[in-house]
């Protein structure tokens, strides 16, 4: 199933039309074969993106972005970005940008994750 997210709407169901507001409250709703969809905008995590489900080899948890639009991803200084403790997961695209110097900004603990982290180009 495809789940969308834009950080400039009020929270909806997901959908293209009606996304969810935030990646790291909506994260864990994704199962094998499930997409969240970025679309362009600055999203300002408070707290970590934290993948615990676990895809499949031919059904990975993908986080990406939307048709190509620039999607940016922020937490505060002591917050890690991401945190993949599930197998099988993809971020794809994204930009991660962790304030500050303290602590990390992504951690995959899962075995046969994957991610592609874009440049800024904005």
């Amino acid at each position: 199933m495809n789940y969308y997210v834009s950080p400039a709407v009020e929270d909806g169901d997901g959908t293209l039309f009606s996304p969810w507001n935030s990646i790291s409250e909506h994260v864990g709703v994704l199962i094998p074969g499930d997409t969240l969809f970025l679309r362009g905008g600055l999203y300002q995590e408070n707290q970590t993106i934290r993948v615990s489900a676990s895809g499949l080899p031919d059904a990975p948890i993908t986080l990406a972005t939307y048709q190509g639009e620039p999607a940016e991803v922020r937490t505060p200084d002591t917050v890690c970005i991401a945190r993949l403790d599930g197998s099988y997961v993809v971020l794809d695209g994204m930009f991660l940008n962790k304030a500050g110097t303290r602590g990390e900004c992504a951690r995959i603990v899962g075995d046969n994750c994957s991610m592609f982290c874009a440049r800024r180009l904005w």
